[in-house]
């Protein structure tokens, strides 16, 4: 399956679109649009990469990069993970890979199955179903060995907070 991003005509926000339907609606302001009548920005196959680039495209369109460096300049913080901790500002950035904004937005949370609840969460928001080697890498993030990925996937399973879709793959369930 073929994915784009192309920009909607009505808010001019980025949005990632199949490419082989004949009409799509804007998940922002909700405009119904022929996608052929677009220009393609960007094409994959991947809809991880879909994710990045809707999230690049986004950030050029609002000039995000320049607003970001002038965040850490005015804060005056070497490191952009202490700058995104202090306010509490989760941006889209290359050098801040998917994983590490995830673990950065439950870092904080004390219980460490609470903890686990929200990877699962976010890792499911961000790209609808999850390896355990995407909950690994998101783990390896909060100082716990990627290893125990499939142990943690485990309690979540038989907690009843995510199932497996298909083979080596998990999901929320919703309530």
């Amino acid at each position: 399956m073929k994915f784009g991003v192309v920009v909607c005509p009505a808010c001019n926000r980025a949005v990632g679109i199949n490419l082989g339907v004949k009409s799509t609606k804007c998940r922002r302001c909700n405009c119904s649009f022929n996608p052929k009548s677009r220009k393609i920005l960007f094409e994959t196959d991947s809809e991880r990469e879909l994710a990045k680039a809707v999230g690049q495209t986004n950030l050029k369109i609002q000039n995000g990069t320049e607003e970001y460096q002038n965040l850490l300049q005015d804060l005056e913080v070497e490191d952009e993970q202490t700058a995104l901790e202090q306010d509490g500002l989760f941006v889209y950035d290359e050098s801040i890979d998917v994983y590490k904004r995830i673990a950065m937005k439950v870092k904080k949370i004390q219980n460490l199955q609470d903890k686990l609840v929200g990877l699962a969460t976010g890792l499911n928001k961000q790209f609808n179903e999850f390896s355990v080697d995407d909950f690994g890498t998101c783990i390896e993030h909060l100082g716990l060995n990627p290893e125990d990925a499939e142990k943690y996937i485990g309690q979540l399973v038989s907690n009843g907070i995510i199932y497996e879709p298909r083979v080596g793959y998990y999901r929320i369930l919703k309530d």
